[in-house]
């Protein structure tokens, strides 16, 4: 999948990896899930989706994707730090859940 460029390619893809890894984790047993995810609190995770989700839509695409529009994001543009904490970060995930599920069945 290409890096996002736009507000509503970030939407899909942060989207489109969520429910990837969710269904990777559905993919492993329960009981397998509760003793190693020991981290997977279901109610927490989606409550962080979803507010990340929000954030990413109050903003335009300049704001997200225009460099130093945020004089605090220094030389880069927030839709960076936006794509590192979904799609990217929900991939790194998937590869994790993937080799678990390979020990477990």
């Amino acid at each position: 999948m290409p890096r996002p460029t736009t507000k509503a390619e970030l939407i899909v893809a942060a989207n489109d990896q969520w429910a990837k890894m969710w269904r990777l984790l559905d993919s492993i047993p329960g009981g397998a899930q509760s003793v190693v995810f020991r981290f997977n609190n279901d109610p927490m995770l989606r409550k962080s989706h979803g507010e990340v989700m929000s954030l990413i839509e109050s903003l335009t695409d300049e704001e997200l994707f225009e460099k130093q529009h945020f004089s605090w994001t220094g030389t880069t543009n927030i839709g960076s730090y936006c794509i590192s904490v979904t799609a990217s970060h929900y991939d790194w995930a998937m590869r994790k859940i993937k080799l678990h599920r390979k020990t477990v069945t």
